[in-house]
């Protein structure tokens, strides 16, 4: 008698194991699996103004737009870093929110900034994508800015990745 109930469950549940572990799969991680980001690369430019005097309670202003894989507005609160270590490079870190659209999505992007610049007005950043709303709620991502301002506008590229769940 062991050897035909043994028998009867190998012949059921042997075909029957891929089916199951895909089931648990499904159960057990499918939030996981249907919020996974899918990331694509952006690249385009930014153009930037000073908004004087700043209006955004930091030590710098600015409004401008995103052209180029992300379209759209954005506005930005930047702080200083009293502490310089080297002459005429000057550090800093901000805050922007972004009123963008990416591919047929549109939405709010909100983006940490930590940068550096120089007098002269050359300038490198990297952008973190720490969050967003409407389509773009979840996002997250990485941008690399570099680009020159004057005392009014600035010109921008910038360049990396946007991953969207």
């Amino acid at each position: 008698m062991p050897n035909t109930i043994s028998g009867w469950r190998s012949k059921l549940i042997k075909p029957l194991t891929p089916f199951l572990l895909a089931a648990l799969a499904l159960l057990l991680g499918g939030a996981s699996v249907s919020a996974q980001a899918i990331c694509r690369p952006v690249y385009g430019h930014i153009e930037g103004r000073a908004q004087e005097p700043p209006i955004c309670g930091a030590d710098f202003c600015s409004i401008g737009t995103f052209s180029g894989a992300i379209q759209g507005e954005y506005v930005v609160a930047t702080t200083l870093n009293t502490d310089q270590p080297l002459p005429d490079v000057y550090f800093y870190t901000g805050a922007t929110t972004a009123t963008v659209q990416i591919g047929n999505r549109r939405g709010t992007l909100q983006i940490e900034n930590t940068g550096v610049f120089r007098s002269g007005g050359e300038l490198t950043e990297l952008e973190a994508i720490v969050g967003g709303a409407g389509d773009l709620a979840g996002a997250t991502g990485l941008l690399f800015v570099t680009g020159a301002s004057g005392e009014e506008t600035g010109q921008f590229r910038y360049e990396g990745m946007v991953c969207l769940p």
